[in-house]
């Protein structure tokens, strides 16, 4: 949840996916609505995914009647920036640094990337930018981002 002056102003319901589910077509509209009831605010829900066919499967819109329509935002190895040189990472340092921790997020909660993710991943000359990476954010950070659940819990902090 996005706040802005400690008011929420943007609702995201992270969702991973490993495969096309016709289930999820039903459940991803409920889930953005059920947050978007909750927390009073737009809403949105990102998709992550580690192969570009289901990415492609995941961003069609879904049908919800009436002419409406919901469609999700999704995230897999195609929407993740490319840096394929070290000019490339030392021109845009920030980028490189995004893709690789991109990259390691997928690679985290999928285990393996795709084959189309891994070609992807090699990154000529700039070795040092999974370092980088490590150092911002650690294995434990990285994996519970993917680990926690979309649903609310109620316990006090």
């Amino acid at each position: 949840m996005l706040l802005l002056d400690g008011k929420p102003v943007l609702g995201i319901v992270v969702e991973a996916q490993v495969a096309a589910d016709a289930r999820k077509r039903f459940a991803w509209p409920a889930y953005a609505i059920g947050l978007r009831a909750r927390i009073h605010c737009p809403v949105c829900l990102l998709v992550v995914t580690h192969d570009d066919a289901v990415a492609r499967w995941c961003a069609k819109p879904i049908d919800l009647g009436g002419g409406n329509h919901f469609t999700p935002l999704v995230l897999g190895p195609a929407g993740v920036p490319v840096v394929t040189s070290a000019a490339q990472a030392k021109a845009d340092p920030e980028l490189a640094i995004l893709a690789e921790i991109v990259l390691k997020l997928l690679t985290l909660k999928f285990g393996a990337l795709s084959a189309s993710a891994k070609k992807r991943v090699a990154t000529a000359g700039v070795a040092q930018l999974d370092r980088i990476a490590e150092r911002v954010l650690s294995a434990k950070t990285l994996s519970q981002v993917f680990a926690s659940k979309t649903k609310p819990t109620n316990k006090k902090r």
